[in-house]
């Protein structure tokens, strides 16, 4: 799948792909958080509403007098592929405001424009099994769409006294999800924003806010306006409502089970040293390694406050499909965290996650680097990975993985992967080049003043 991105926050003009494994670099407010939440708002749905291509009202008005439709989907999108493409693009632009809770002047020249990889896409479709039914009050079909996997011809029935509105409107959602199928399909999407550790810490506060909310509209002195504001007041972007609401919505999903649980129980041995508990109302504990007793999440470490969501997310949420995207996911951890992290991602990647990693972090990409190189057999392939504690299922190909550098004004170039050497992380590397020769150069220009100085000394 494929974004462009104009005069969009910092980003002036960027085309940016994803594969199973992305990852964003680039130096501080060059765009790589706006990046993301486009990502975010076109995979989750929370981007771009109905759509409308001619066919729909054409297929409408046959069944209103037929109940039936064979609808040919290779045909469809062979013609109104581009159109459905640029009307995504167009709704996802207009959405912007609304779904950074902010002012419609910020994004007045902004325009998202999706780009498709057609192969991709007509495999999924065709991959696809559908059997979607709307119900009407005495439980008759009033609308269904059904499609066997494996084939390209959608049965589209629609009970002839159904409103057509009604009608487009499933339409209008089947269709986004088709034209998303590689990426979207059934799955679910989730972002770990940066602001995680206070939000796991505060959501309850945030939660009474809202809730102070509704009770002040039901005072007898209710003022609209004032409530109003309140609300405006308290409004996020929507990847950090989504987040909160996951938040808030502990009390259901601790009863899940994901099939990521291995990955749960990995992330908690090897990265957070200790476990994590989460009670019948939702309370959040940590018990460290050798601990007499649980913490409450506020008296446990930063680490603990920020990897909270990701461990939730493993243990009760995660399928194999969805979309995992993580701002900075080195928060709070050291360079060895840093490492285990990177492997416990790329074995997400290898489960069938799909993982986008906007990050700052040279141990992170270096490690997936190693993971990169060890991936293809070479002698004394084995003795290294033994010898330096990688799994044998932590290699990852280097086609399943695209690199962005956000390069600052307004640009963002594709970073390059080989098989031999990995990403080719300039960005990083130029910063490590030019510390470490300051640091040598303030070193011997130290140690030679001083030498002088004794020289001078003796001299005296």
């Amino acid at each position: 799948m494929q974004l462009k991105l104009q005069h969009y926050g910092p980003l002036a003009d960027a085309t940016i792909t994803v594969a199973p494994l992305t990852l964003f670099c680039g130096a501080n407010n060059t765009g790589k958080t706006y990046a993301m939440y486009a990502l975010y708002g076109l995979l989750s749905g929370r981007l771009g509403p109905a759509l409308q291509p001619d066919d729909f009202d054409t297929w409408l008005n046959e069944t209103s007098a037929e109940t039936v439709a064979n609808i040919d989907l290779a045909a469809f999108f062979t013609r109104h592929g581009d159109t459905l493409n640029r009307r995504i693009g167009r709704r996802l632009t207009s959405g912007l405001p609304m779904f950074f809770s902010a002012e419609p002047q910020l994004f007045q020249r902004a325009a998202l424009e999706l780009g498709t990889d057609v192969a991709a896409r007509d495999a999924a479709v065709l991959t696809l099994a559908l059997n979607h039914r709307l119900e009407g009050r005495d439980g008759e079909t009033e609308l269904g769409f059904t499609k066997q996997a494996g084939s390209a011809v959608l049965t589209f029935t629609r009970a002839k006294d159904l409103p057509k509105d009604i009608a487009r409107e499933e339409l209008e959602k089947l269709f986004l999800k088709l034209a998303l199928a590689p990426w979207r399909g059934e799955h679910t999407t989730l972002l770990l924003p940066a602001e995680r550790s206070g939000l796991n810490l505060f959501y309850p506060e945030l939660n009474r806010r809202r809730t102070a909310l509704l009770h002040h509209a039901t005072k007898p002195t209710f003022n609209a306006g004032e409530l109003i504001q309140d609300i405006f007041l308290a409004r996020y972007p929507q990847p950090i409502a989504d987040y909160i609401d996951l938040l808030n919505d502990m009390r259901t999903l601790r009863k899940r089970k994901s099939e990521f649980h291995d990955m749960a129980l990995e992330l908690q041995k090897k990265v957070l040293r200790g476990k994590f508990a989460v009670d019948k109302e939702a309370n959040v504990t940590f018990s460290p390694r050798g601990a007499d007793s649980p913490l409450s999440l506020h008296l446990s470490s930063s680490t603990t406050k920020s990897y909270f969501g990701l461990w939730f997310y493993l243990e009760h949420i995660a399928r194999r499909g969805d979309v995992l995207m993580i701002d900075e996911p080195e928060l709070n951890l050291h360079p060895d965290n840093q490492r285990q992290l990177a492997r416990l991602l790329v074995r997400l990647v290898n489960l069938g996650q799909r993982v986008i990693l906007s990050t700052h972090s040279d141990y992170l990409v270096r490690e997936i680097n190693n993971l990169i190189v060890l991936h293809e057999k070479f002698p004394g392939h084995e003795q290294l990975r033994q010898k330096f504690g990688y799994e044998a299922d932590e290699g990852i190909a280097a086609d399943q993985i695209r690199s962005w550098h956000f390069v600052g004004k307004g640009g963002v170039e594709p970073m390059e992967i080989t098989a031999d050497e990995g990403i080719l992380a300039t960005t990083f590397d130029e910063v490590i080049h030019n510390l470490n020769e300051s640091s040598y150069a303030i070193a011997e220009g130290r140690a030679a003043a001083q030498e002088l100085a004794k020289d001078e000394v003796s001299n005296a």
